[in-house]
């Protein structure tokens, strides 16, 4: 798995979650995109599955950052659902999943998505740990996908609910990709 393909997963939620992606003055809005998302959570996992889309066929980064802003400031959330591809195990398909988790599991606590949405340093390193603990086959499958995710809950949980995880954070998994 090459490193620079998590370190950009890092970067985007970074800049989704602080704001900062939104710096074409041509996109600008009068209302704060994260508030559409914080207010529509699918709107992440819409951002997340674009996003990976993009760098599957290695699409200019600029305009997809124009595409997820007009959809986000122009959503319609009437028939939206649930991406459940569960059984594609490619990194693609698992970082779509762990966007949806995101966008529909987490989300559920409105407080907690809220402060993720405002916030880009937490929702980063969530993603970093995610990362930095999926075990990847020499064919490019995960091979530990919920692991991975239970890791990144865990780290969720200590910082809303003060929660101890069962093993402490090891260095290594919070280091972000360069």
């Amino acid at each position: 798995m090459d490193n620079n393909i998590k370190q950009d997963i890092e970067l985007i939620v970074y800049y989704f979650s602080n704001g900062t992606i939104n710096l074409n003055k041509s996109n600008a809005r009068d209302v704060d995109y994260r508030d559409i998302v914080i207010d529509n959570p699918e709107l992440y996992s819409i951002f997340g599955l674009m996003f990976m889309e993009s760098l599957e066929v290695n699409a200019d980064i600029k305009v997809f950052k124009s595409e997820i802003l007009e959809l986000i400031y122009n959503y319609d959330p009437n028939g939206y659902k649930r991406i459940n591809e569960t059984d594609k195990v490619d990194f693609y398909s698992v970082a779509k999943r762990f966007f949806n988790y995101i966008a529909f599991d987490v989300s559920q606590n409105k407080e907690w998505f809220s402060n993720l949405m405002k916030y880009g340093n937490d929702i980063q390193l969530i993603f970093c740990i995610w990362g930095n603990n999926l075990q990847i086959d020499k064919k490019g499958r995960v091979l530990n996908e919920d692991s991975a995710k239970v890791r990144a809950v865990e780290f969720i949980e200590s910082i809303f609910d003060n929660k101890m995880p069962e093993k402490d954070f090891e260095s290594w998994e919070m280091i972000h990709n360069t």
